[in-house]
């Protein structure tokens, strides 16, 4: 499926949704303005990249590569970056993307999936993902949640051009934002909230997913 396509469809999907929240709270000092800045600028320059291949395990234990998603005839995938002890910026984001990638798939069918990632290794294995993931959808096949070891989470995360940063007290600032990967395997487009957007006084005012 070629980029020009695979856009068309995702924005069609993504008015359907709006986030509301931002991983970064209320900006105060300028250097951390000008860090959300930057995380946007990054996040915006690996757009029309391919991904690169990683093994992950889905939220029942089983091993998979994300080259799996680009076999045959794969259509859209959306890919989320999230910890499971957020309380509330990353359950908002999950919630509200589920949500529109049921609303997608109406009008899109089965080859529309979803794959949430978390970033916390440490702590986000795969019953936790479980767990997490139940709150929202028992269906696996469509929505996937996944556990990455802490080398291949770095190396995911900064791929994707997805920030993210643990505090003193062990959660974490991060960029609201969620990919759209053709199915080529390429970095198609970069959904953000409208707080990041508003943050980084970014040009791209678009409906966000």
């Amino acid at each position: 499926m070629c980029i020009k396509k695979t856009r068309a469809i995702f924005v069609s999907a993504a008015a359907l949704v709006i986030f509301v929240l931002s991983g970064f709270g209320a900006f105060a000092k300028d250097a951390e303005m000008q860090e959300l800045k930057d995380a946007f600028d990054a996040s915006v320059a690996v757009e029309g990249k391919r991904v690169g291949d990683y093994e992950l395990i889905d939220q029942d234990g089983r091993r998979f590569t994300l080259s799996d998603y680009f076999k045959g005839s794969g259509g859209p995938l959306v890919v989320s970056f999230i910890y499971t002890s957020c309380p509330e910026v990353c359950p908002t984001i999950t919630a509200r993307l589920k949500s529109a990638a049921d609303n997608a798939r109406a009008k899109f069918g089965e080859r529309f999936r979803v794959l949430s990632v978390g970033f916390d290794a440490e702590n986000d294995t795969p019953a936790a993902l479980k767990h997490y993931g139940l709150k929202y959808t028992k269906d696996f096949a469509s929505f996937t949640f996944a556990s990455a070891s802490p080398e291949t989470a770095g190396k995911m995360t900064e791929d994707f051009g997805f920030f993210w940063k643990k505090k003193a007290d062990g959660s974490f600032d991060h960029i609201d934002m969620v990919t759209v990967v053709n199915g080529d395997g390429v970095k198609n487009k970069q959904d953000y909230s409208n707080r990041t957007q508003g943050a980084t006084h970014g040009s791209r005012h678009e409906e966000l997913l």
